[in-house]
């Protein structure tokens, strides 16, 4: 074969090679493009599958809150209709109690035992009649009787009120403080919760100890908070000790918090339970009112 017949085989053979290649190189191309139409359909329907999965899970989630809530409402009629019954049968022959009783203690000429027995019998009187009350609340629970309030009047009594059946309030340090305006809500009701928060922060520190109270305007709601130095609130019970009946004491009747659940919602609002925010531990509980109540 001659040198000119060799190197014409030679450029036959590279022309054969790069078609080769080109053709290589396209279905490459071809692939490589199917795989990134392919990856873009699939992230299109991977982000349709999210979406779906998240407003299926949303629409779940609503179904749970309402489940929950149509749950509640169902106890709460119930327990309404059982203490609307028991309120009414307690309350006469209480009120006979404690009239009788606060007239034998205006006897002069008791001996002081005798005059002690009647002052226990007294209190507990007059701590039935607070169950009584506790009880007619859940009974009616849609009533509110809307009318000004004096912020702090309204923690001085309050205050005051759960403090009168101990013999020795001194044990307690409760430090109070009212920077809102007077402002709208049903004063009864909204004393008795405080009341009862602040009585509650008594019972976890029997011996005595420290109470912080307070009522202030924050971020568009009227917050009333009371925190105690006690043992403070497992996380696993935060949620349960909102629930009537349910306690962790053996003396307690577990209506106490229930109650102020219940007074908060009925103002449009929501109770929060975290540990204390001061340096001595124990448990905060905030009540938070939409502002649109205040006046």
């Amino acid at each position: 074969m001659t040198r000119a017949s060799t190197a014409k085989a030679a450029r036959g053979r590279g022309a054969a090679r790069t078609t080769e290649i080109e053709r290589l190189a396209r279905e490459l191309s071809s692939v490589t493009s199917n795989l990134l139409a392919t990856q873009a359909e699939l992230e299109r329907r991977a982000e349709r599958v999210e979406r779906e999965l998240e407003c299926a899970n949303r629409e779940l989630q609503a179904k749970i809150a309402e489940n929950e809530r149509l749950r509640v409402c169902d106890k709460m009629a119930a327990l309404g209709t059982l203490a609307a019954g028991v309120a009414h049968e307690i309350r006469n022959p209480l009120s006979a109690v404690k009239g009788y009783a606060s007239l034998l203690l205006r006897d002069a000429s008791l001996a002081p035992k005798q005059r002690h027995w009647i002052e226990r019998i007294l209190a507990g009187a007059n701590d039935c009649a607070d169950i009584v009350t506790n009880l007619l609340v859940f009974a009616s629970p849609d009533r509110l009787a809307l009318e000004s309030i004096d912020a702090r009047e309204l923690v001085d009594s309050a205050c005051a009120m759960a403090l009168e059946p101990y013999g020795d309030p001194s044990r307690w340090t409760i430090e109070t403080h009212a920077d809102a305006r007077r402002f709208a809500g049903d004063r009864v009701k909204l004393r008795q919760a405080v009341r009862n928060l602040v009585a509650n922060a008594i019972d976890v520190q029997p011996n005595g100890g420290w109470i912080g109270v307070s009522l202030v305007e924050r971020d568009g709601s009227l917050e009333i908070a009371v925190a105690d130095a006690g043992p403070g609130v497992p996380d696993a019970l935060r949620d349960k000790i909102l629930e009537p009946f349910f306690t962790t004491r053996a003396e307690g009747t577990g209506l106490g918090l229930a109650l102020v659940h219940t007074i908060v919602r009925l103002h449009g609002g929501e109770v929060q339970v975290s540990p204390s925010r001061s340096s001595r531990g124990g448990a905060d509980i905030r009540l938070c009112i939409p502002f649109h109540l205040a006046a």
